[in-house]
């Protein structure tokens, strides 16, 4: 009977449906120092529009950020998709220098992101990806590379 069912799991259709929603929390490093939350919406069953929040503080410095992008789960047969996207993204730092004293700096630039996410069911997927992006403002250029981003959604 097992042998039955095999070929049906390891194959079955593993992404949501169109119109799905989902929610996604994902950590930029290994110490899960800077989580960010995210909204999906599947505009197919292989496309998603991704909204994403995050915010940290250390040292004197808080950060607010804002993405919107377009990510692709490349089909294939299986539950292991290789994960494509790309969006906008905005930065906002507060600082504070200790001696009365601080500022401002709003950053604006794209993301890319590449990886893949194993579909436990078409409700749920764990995956990784590495992320470059490039932002400006302020008059300064700023260029980010993260290679571990891990990722976990759920889709209602």
């Amino acid at each position: 009977m097992l042998a039955a069912c095999l070929p049906f799991v390891l194959h079955a259709q593993a992404t949501p449906k169109q119109g799905t929603f989902g929610a996604e929390v994902t950590t930029s490093s290994l110490d899960f120092v800077t989580p960010s939350a995210s909204l999906l919406w599947m505009a197919t069953p292989n496309v998603a529009l991704v909204g994403s929040f995050n915010a940290n503080s250390s040292n004197r410095i808080q950060t607010l950020g804002a993405s919107l992008g377009i990510r692709r789960f490349v089909p294939r047969p299986g539950k292991l998709r290789p994960i494509i996207g790309a969006g906008a993204v905005i930065t906002n730092r507060d600082f504070d220098s200790g001696l009365g004293g601080g500022g401002s700096s709003t950053q604006v630039g794209v993301y890319g992101e590449a990886g893949a996410g194993w579909f436990f069911s078409p409700n749920l997927m764990l995956g990784t990806t590495g992320v470059l992006s490039v932002a400006g403002g302020d008059g300064d250029t700023s260029f980010a590379a993260r290679l571990v981003r891990l990722h976990a959604a759920v889709f209602f």
